[in-house]
This record gives structure tokens, C-alpha cells and sequence, in this order.
């Protein structure tokens, strides 16, 4: 195949592209949202402790979520090279859609007693592990769809020196 057919259309970048930011706002906006609810809600419903510690406990459940970020980006990188980013990047989706509802449904402290906690971590990490993978997913996805296009310097916002080294795969996964 010439490389004139395999390069994408304006079109096809834009969409990648536009996919790309949708599943990157939906991912923040999930993060966000589990902060602010961490910050006020949880520390009161999942931990048995004072008010403070219980607050504190929330926020460090909150960042265990950020610090296995690395994780996700592995574990999602891998199933992008072998799978496709599209693939990937919708895994992750669905894995922090899944993971946010089931903190949701997560019964409380009073409920269910020490297991609401380890319950809310398991999808905290879970989380995690989805907002690690969501990010590089989806910029590799952009910058391989644009490797070849005039503008690919514009889609990969720096990542052009990359593409022409053949650092990246210019693939359409």
C-alpha cells in the first residue's frame, strides 16, 4: 500500500481527534467529581473515625487513585499496542464509568461495616488505573492517526520530531 492512501483525511484526524478530548473531559470530569465527593462525603460514610481523621483517610483513598496512574498507563499501553488505541481508549472509559458507579453503589460504613472501605479503595484503584491509561491512549492515538498530515506538528502539539524519527507507529489502529 502508498503511503498517499494510508495517510488519514482531515476528517478522520478531526474525529480521532475529537474522541480523543471527549473520553479526556469524560475521565477529568469523573476525577473531579470523586475529589470534591471525597473531600465532603466520604470520610463521613465509609470510615468509623473522628471527624478529621475521617476526612483524611478520604483524601488518602483519593490519592491512592493518583498514585496508580503509572500502573494503568503500563497496563493500558500494552493492551493499545496489541489490541488498538480505540480499543484501549475504550476500555478505559467504561472502566472508569464502571468503577464510578460502583463507588456510588457502595454501601456504607454502618451497613457493612470495615468492608465499605476496602470496597471503596478496590474501586478507587480501579479508577486510577483508568485515568493512567485514558490520557496517553488517547494522545498516541491522535499522534499516530496524523504522523503523516501536513499538520501533524498542530495534532501531536510538539510531537512531530517523534513521528518523523519512527520512534511512533503510524499505524490506523
Amino acid at each position: 500500500m502508498n503511503e498517499a492512501a494510508a495517510t488519514p483525511t482531515h476528517r478522520q484526524i478531526y474525529k480521532v481527534a475529537l474522541a480523543s478530548i471527549v473520553g479526556s473531559v469524560i475521565e477529568q470530569y469523573d476525577f473531579l467529581v470523586t475529589g470534591v465527593i471525597a473531600a465532603t462525603v466520604w470520610g463521613g460514610i465509609f470510615f468509623k473515625l473522628p471527624s478529621l481523621a475521617a476526612i483524611a483517610a478520604a483524601i488518602g483513598v483519593y490519592g491512592l487513585g493518583i498514585i496508580i496512574r503509572p500502573i494503568g498507563a503500563f497496563i493500558f499501553g500494552h493492551i493499545a499496542d496489541r489490541q488498538g488505541r480505540k480499543d484501549a481508549l475504550v476500555y478505559a472509559l467504561v472502566l472508569m464509568g464502571v468503577s464510578t458507579l460502583l463507588i456510588g453503589l457502595t454501601p456504607t460504613y454502618d451497613s457493612i461495616g470495615a468492608v465499605a472501605p476496602v470496597l471503596l479503595i478496590v474501586f478507587r484503584l480501579m479508577q486510577g488505573v483508568s485515568f493512567g491509561a485514558e490520557f496517553g491512549t488517547a494522545s498516541t492515538w491522535v499522534v499516530e492517526q496524523a504522523a503523516h498530515s501536513k499538520y501533524r506538528a498542530f495534532w501531536g502539539l510538539g510531537s512531530a520530531s517523534r513521528s518523523r524519527s519512527g520512534c511512533c507507529s503510524a499505524s490506523a489502529r
